[in-house]
């Protein structure tokens, strides 16, 4: 009886375990057909397609700073597109900054003249995107400089203009992405209170009726906001006249003026030979500065003959 039971017991426990293995396999290959049928296209993984890019380009990179300021930092990108130290009336928008364009759905412009050179193209090639000049959020009043009054574009470099373009800036936003409406109205807010701070600190240093040489007339509004004077080199433009630099060396002389602001924008050497006559010390400050509240600062201290802190 043992020798008979012991191969049917072998018997029985390999037809048992073929059986067990082929039920294996038969889940295997279900579960497998399940999940091919049920997986998704390659086309449709991702962000949801109607989704609003969150891609932005700016056209300079104090406004981006703006910008990002009012936007939840971790979801968004903003790129800008004059490079440092380029020149803002001559650069050329690159190939890659135009594929940036393309996948983005604001492009905010400051009002600097690269910008207007582009603009129509833009439109033309990129109709979906939504082109924002963001001086024009808020009526800007018009300055004198040299013998012409005309539309400063600086409106950066004023707290008090761009305190006023906030709220239609921050609202455009929240429209175009509601689901972050409370937290960019939390940033407004933050960054308005900022803004208010600063602006009080500036009042109490005190630069009413100082005087700031500079080559380029960038910071007229800054200069209108706290009440000093603005005195440039270049006039409309140009390089300036015998006689305008001969009124220019006689205000140095009687208002005791140690420092010129000079723009790496704009590297002149009819300015470095002018600072060089009058051992004045030239500073360079970019009002293109992406630290833009520092470059003021840096602005009022050489009001006040004073190191940049």
């Amino acid at each position: 009886m043992r020798i008979i039971s012991r191969p049917f017991r072998s018997v029985a426990l390999a037809s048992m375990l073929l059986t067990l293995f082929r039920a294996f396999v038969l889940f295997g290959l279900f579960c497998f057909g399940w999940a091919a049928c049920n997986r998704k296209p390659e086309s449709q993984a991702g962000p949801n397609p109607t989704e609003k890019s969150k891609q932005i380009v700016v056209g300079i990179a104090p406004l981006a700073t703006i910008i990002r300021e009012l936007l939840p930092p971790a979801d968004f990108q903003v790129h800008v597109l004059l490079p440092p130290a380029a020149n803002p009336a001559l650069f050329a928008i690159r190939t890659d900054q135009l594929v940036l364009l393309s996948k983005s759905e604001f492009y905010f412009m400051a009002g600097v003249p690269f910008e207007y050179a582009w603009q129509d193209r833009i439109q033309q090639n990129f109709p979906g995107l939504h082109i924002v000049n963001t001086g024009h959020l808020a009526r800007t009043s018009r300055l004198v400089t040299g013998t012409h009054a005309h539309e400063d574009p600086h409106f950066w470099l004023s707290i008090i203009e761009v305190r006023r373009r906030l709220l239609p800036l921050s609202e455009l936003l929240q429209k175009t992405w509601p689901q972050y409406k409370a937290i960019m109205q939390q940033r407004l807010m933050d960054l308005d209170k900022k803004l208010e701070q600063q602006d009080h600190s500036f009042k109490q240093r005190q630069l009413q009726g100082l005087h700031l040489l500079v080559f380029h007339p960038s910071w007229s509004y800054f200069a209108r906001d706290y009440g000093f004077h603005q005195h440039h080199l270049e006039l409309e433009g140009q390089d300036a006249s015998i006689t305008h630099v001969s009124r220019l060396h006689q205000l140095v002389r009687q208002n005791h003026i140690g420092r010129m602001i000079q723009q790496p924008e704009f590297p002149s050497p009819i300015a470095h030979n002018f600072a060089a006559q009058l051992r004045l010390q030239t500073i360079s400050i970019s009002p293109m500065d992406p630290d833009w509240l520092t470059a003021l600062q840096c602005v009022a201290d050489t009001v006040q003959d004073l190191d940049c802190k």
